[in-house]
């Protein structure tokens, strides 16, 4: 997984321009993290560090617990973070030529057994990749 530095550019300009809509609590970890607060999944806040790790932390929490950097959890983050900022499913990258459909999902981007679930294997993009530029 490569991340641009367009991607961090973007995060960036984000975190400076999206962050005035969120509480304070949540703006404070934001920022000693360097992370971009994307919304809020049924128990945590979600975020995007530069590097893309996705992390998340409980409302009242004090730091934010982030994931190694992978795939499939910035693009499923982006997707979910997409629905408050939009720009972020710009930064998607576009299936190449190279892909292949999704072994787990078949392509759908969901997961079979629950059509409100993002594809832990693909991040909901229905499509894997040998590399992906952020």
């Amino acid at each position: 997984m490569v991340v641009s530095a367009a991607f961090q550019q973007t995060i960036r300009d984000l975190m400076r321009d999206t962050c005035w809509d969120v509480d304070a609590d949540t703006r404070k970890l934001a920022n000693v993290a360097g992370a971009l607060p994307i919304g809020f999944d049924l128990c945590n806040n979600m975020f995007i560090r530069l590097d893309g790790a996705v992390g998340g932390a409980a409302y009242d929490a004090e730091h934010i617990g982030f994931r190694e950097p992978s795939p499939a959890a910035l693009i499923s983050a982006m997707l979910f973070g997409a629905k408050r900022i939009p720009q972020l499913a710009s930064l998607i990258p576009s299936r190449p030529d190279d892909a292949c459909e999704c072994s787990q999902c078949k392509g759908s981007g969901k997961l079979p057994m629950s059509q409100h679930t993002n594809c832990n294997l693909c991040g909901g993009v229905g499509w894997i990749a040998d590399r992906y530029v952020f």
